[in-house]
C-alpha cells in the first residue's frame, strides 16, 4: 500500500473560504444565477503539487526462513526537506500503526542503515 501526503496551492479566494470583501469590509459570497456570468468565471482550482511523504508498506510476515507472525512492513518513508521535523513522520507512522492494528497486527516493522543516523534517531528516540 501506499501513504501519500500532499500539499496544495490555492488561489487567494480559496483562502478566505472563496468570499470577497466588499467596500464597507464586509464578507460576501460570489454566486450568481446568470448562466452567462458563470461561464465567464471559473471556479478556484487547486493545482497538486508532487507528493510532500509518503510511505510505501505491505502485510508481510515477520522472518521469511521462521514466519511467526504476520506484521505491517514499511519500505520506505519519505519526507521531503520542507516538511521535516515538523511531526508528519511521527503521525505518518501512528497512521501506519493504525492500519495495522485496523487489519488485525499487533506489529510493524522496519529496516534502517545503520549510517542513516538521522533515520535511526527519528526510529529510536521519536517511535520508542
Amino acid at each position: 500500500g501506499m501513504l501519500m501526503v500532499y500539499s496544495t496551492q490555492s488561489t487567494a479566494a480559496d483562502a478566505d473560504g472563496g468570499s470577497a470583501a466588499t467596500d464597507d469590509g464586509a464578507a460576501s459570497e460570489a454566486t450568481s444565477t446568470d448562466a452567462s456570468a458563470a461561464e465567464e468565471t471559473e471556479a478556484p482550482v487547486a493545482v497538486r503539487a508532487p507528493p510532500s511523504a509518503f510511505a510505501h508498506f505491505r502485510f508481510e510476515v515477520d522472518d521469511e526462513d521462521e514466519p511467526t507472525e504476520a506484521v505491517l512492513y514499511v519500505y520506505e518513508l519519505q519526507l521531503s526537506e520542507p516538511v521535516r521535523r515538523q511531526g508528519l513522520g511521527q503521525h505518518m507512522m501512528m497512521v501506519l500503526e493504525a492500519t495495522a492494528r485496523h487489519v488485525g497486527l499487533s506489529k510493524v516493522m522496519l529496516t534502517v542503515f545503520k549510517t542513516n543516523t538521522a533515520a535511526m534517531d527519528f526510529y529510536l528516540r521519536k517511535m520508542g
